[in-house]
This record gives C-alpha cells, structure tokens and sequence, in this order.
C-alpha cells in the first residue's frame, strides 16, 4: 500500500496513486515529526518519502532518530534492492562534487526526494482510495525560550587575535 501524507489535495494523491491518504497540513518542523511519529508508530512503513526542500530534509533527520530507522536526504535516483528489501539511494555528496549509492539497513527506511528528477505519476482519475484523518500533534520540548540573554560577549578585534583560524573554499 501507498499512502500520502501531506496538505496536497485528497482525490489528486489518489488519481496520482495513493491508496490511502492521511491530510496533513503542519504548522512547522516540529508539528511534523510529532505528528509522523504518533503515526507511524502504529502503522509500521517500511519506506517513507518527503520532499527534498529545508522542512523535509529536518523533519527526515529527526523522525528516523525518533523512529530508530535511518535516513538518506537529496535523493537524486532510487531502485529497490528486492532480496534485502532495500531502497538504494543516489545522492549527492560533498555539496555536489561527487555522487553515492547508499542503502539504510534499519527500519523505517526515510528519503526525501528532489521532485525534479522523478517524473510525475500517470494520474488515473478513475481511480479509488480511502482517507483518513490525522490531527497535527502539539510537540513537546524539553525547554522553552525565556527571552534575549543579558549578555553581551567581549570583542576582540581581529589584529588583537592571538591566532586566527579560517576554513572555507576559494
């Protein structure tokens, strides 16, 4: 089974080949991977999949550490390894300068996935699913923000420096 779970439209995930999907429409990050993991914790996926932008690369880091699975970002291409029941995954390393296949070996396996190098389903609007409701969860933080620190640190000026350690590129 497929499922969706995202703000996209119900009937267009389905036409697009979900079987069931879950609406979900999260206030930020944080809502997300609370909302993730009280699912999925009982439905068990084998894969799941996000979009490759900034929520999604943060919301798969942190929900396969919450779900003890493991987590591949950027993937530029993808293949299941049918004997492991593995996705081995084509992503970029090094900003770029190289690419790697890698597989995750820990349950759930979680990818995002950059929207433009895959081709769009065929939509079939014929096509049936179910939906299903999901309530986005408030997170729980361990801490909370009180306010701008009554700190200011001392300045050292650069030629003051006893020594100077700059990295970077170019």
């Amino acid at each position: 089974y497929l499922h969706y779970v995202g703000p996209a439209d119900s009937g267009e995930a389905i036409a697009l080949g979900a079987d069931r999907v879950h609406p979900l429409a999260a206030a930020d990050a944080d809502a997300a991977v609370a909302t993730l993991a009280a699912l999925f914790a009982n439905a068990k996926p084998e894969f799941v999949f996000l979009a490759a932008d900034e929520t999604g690369n943060e919301v798969a880091a942190r929900l396969a550490g919450r779900l003890r699975g493991g987590a591949i970002l950027n993937c530029i291409a993808l293949r299941l390894d049918e004997a492991a029941r593995e996705v081995v995954a084509s992503h970029p390393v090094y900003d770029g300068a190289y690419y790697r296949d890698s597989a995750v070996t820990a349950k759930p396996q979680i990818f995002t996935v950059r929207p433009e190098n895959f081709p769009t389903p065929a939509r079939d609007s014929g096509r049936t699913g179910e939906v299903e409701s999901v309530t986005a969860s408030e997170p729980e933080h361990p801490s909370r923000d009180t306010g701008p620190a009554a700190y200011t640190p001392p300045a050292t000026p650069l030629h003051k420096a006893a020594r100077v350690v700059a990295v970077g590129r170019g």
